[in-house]
């Protein structure tokens, strides 16, 4: 995922909330999101707890806040990368290339603290699934049987198979290469269902 960029035309209160996120998120990397306080985070920016509290109700928003940037780059950026490309291959960058891209650029120990964070939003991005659900669509016209099961009712297969490999990435602490990973299981739900 590209890093974020300061740009001159950007209001200062989206400077400071981006400046805040991004500090947070390195020390979220640095020394885990338990161990890092607000105090510490904008004490890195000379600001205040006032200005926090002005952006983010709490570290876990700060979560919230890079997911939906995440999310948004996945959905609006990453298509324009994939085009030319078959359905199926489409599906396996996006999930096991791209998604993963973004897991890992947090890495293990803050993607565990982020599924288990108190008041982080845990539902899927609609976006996303929209994106899968159309790469899906996508293969299903492509291939020359049809399968039993829905676009919908395979995007969340997919996605179900690839939080999975997500938390089990986190737990065995980044021990093995995530996107090969991700790929072959999402090869293996495609394949199993005709794609």
């Amino acid at each position: 995922m590209p890093k974020l960029v300061h740009l001159t035309s950007m209001p200062k209160a989206e400077e400071a909330k981006r400046a805040l996120a991004e500090t947070a998120n390195r020390l979220f990397r640095e020394k885990g999101f338990e161990n890092v306080g607000i105090r510490e985070i904008v004490g890195e920016l000379g600001l205040t707890t006032g200005s926090f509290y002005y952006h983010f109700k709490s570290k876990a928003d700060i979560l919230n806040y890079r997911a939906r940037e995440k999310e948004l780059w996945l959905s609006q950026e990453v298509p324009g990368m994939l085009a030319g490309l078959r359905p199926r291959e489409k599906i396996i960058r996006l999930l096991g290339g791209y998604l993963c891209d973004a897991i890992e650029e947090d890495g293990w120990a803050l993607s565990e603290d982020r599924m288990f964070a108190k008041n982080y939003k845990k539902r899927e991005s609609d976006e996303l699934m929209d994106l899968l659900c159309t790469f899906v669509e996508e293969a299903m016209a492509a291939a020359r049987c049809k399968p039993e099961r829905t676009a919908e009712e395979l995007a969340k297969d997919l996605m179900l198979v690839t939080r999975g490999v997500e938390y089990d990435w986190c737990i065995h602490r980044a021990s093995y290469d995530l996107h090969t990973k991700v790929a072959e299981m999402v090869s293996m739900v495609l394949t199993a269902n005709g794609l």
